[in-house]
């Protein structure tokens, strides 16, 4: 069952985050974006975080290069689009548009090699 965090607290993620939690494929976490947000979406261990790209962001790079690493979600309701942070973008119509782009990622998680 993929692991998404909600990162963040606005209007706008408050409803999709309602919406995810409707799907019971889903184990949907909710983290305020506060001083210690890192710290705990480091021992979450998810594998999505999705938050709105209007407001609190958290550190994209960092959640790459995590391991394993976690797929950032932007959401934009006014614009009505979703963006992977994978280098692809997508119109998001509906909640069950994001589950899919969501379930896409499901699947075990490849480890990284230390170097």
């Amino acid at each position: 069952m993929p692991k998404v965090v909600l990162y963040g607290n606005s209007l706008a993620l408050s409803g999709v985050g309602a919406s995810l939690e409707a799907h019971p494929g889903l184990h949907v976490v909710r983290v305020d974006a506060t001083g210690e947000s890192d710290e705990a979406l480091r021992e979450l261990e998810p594998d999505v975080v999705v938050f709105d790209l209007a407001t609190a962001q958290p550190d994209v790079v960092a959640l790459w290069r995590r391991d394993p690493p976690a797929l950032p979600i932007g959401v934009d309701l006014l614009k009505q689009q979703v963006v992977v942070f994978s280098g692809k973008r997508s119109r998001a119509l509906t909640t069950a548009d994001l589950v899919r782009v969501i379930e896409g990622r499901a699947g075990p998680k490849p480890k990284r090699e230390r170097s």
